[in-house]
């Protein structure tokens, strides 16, 4: 019985990291669409460089909206755009901000709650490059419609915090694809 539960343990292992290397081979290492202009750009908080590309694509024209999910409940307009590092004072105008978001599934709800609610039908989604695929996977599962351009955001180039991230990145996708 002992090395029956060993195989499999060995067999699970080797399994979940060939996927770990199939997954890491997906992940985004540049923005491969940058001319795309849809509806609305959506970030979804969390990682580095997130807010501070969404806010760049809408001072470049990418889309004239910014919708900005997982807000903090304390954080106002003018201190995400202060803390993403903008000069530009007045987006109040495009950007707005949901507070109803803890997670990367609530983020694609709150993301599909406010793009049927404001007739959008195409987004570009700003997010962590490792964080891509399972934000798609939940958004799309949600709202198979809806036209989403993927734009990475990359952050520190640590390769050990790197490392740790895909790792967790990976089992969290695999959990989500697993369970929808």
């Amino acid at each position: 019985m002992g090395r029956i539960l060993l195989s499999f343990l060995v067999i699970l292992v080797a399994v979940w990291t060939g996927g770990l290397v199939i997954f890491s081979a997906f992940i985004p290492d540049k923005v491969v669409d940058t001319d795309s202009a849809t509806d609305a750009i959506v970030v979804l908080t969390g990682g580095d460089n997130r807010v501070a590309t969404g806010i760049e694509l809408l001072k470049e024209g990418n889309a004239k909206r910014l919708f900005v999910s997982g807000v903090h409940e304390d954080v106002l307009l003018n201190e995400l755009v202060m803390a993403a590092r903008q000069q530009n004072p007045d987006l109040s105008c495009c950007i707005e901000l949901g507070y109803q978001a803890h997670n990367t599934h609530q983020n694609a709800r709150e993301v599909v709650t406010w793009v049927k609610a404001n007739n959008i039908n195409s987004i570009r989604l700003v997010t962590s490059n490792y964080h891509l695929p399972r934000s798609l996977l939940e958004i799309r599962h949600q709202y198979p419609n809806l036209a989403i351009v993927p734009h990475p955001a990359f952050g520190d180039k640590d390769s050990v915090k790197h490392l740790r991230l895909m790792v967790l990145e990976y089992t969290k996708f695999l959990i989500t694809y697993l369970t929808l």
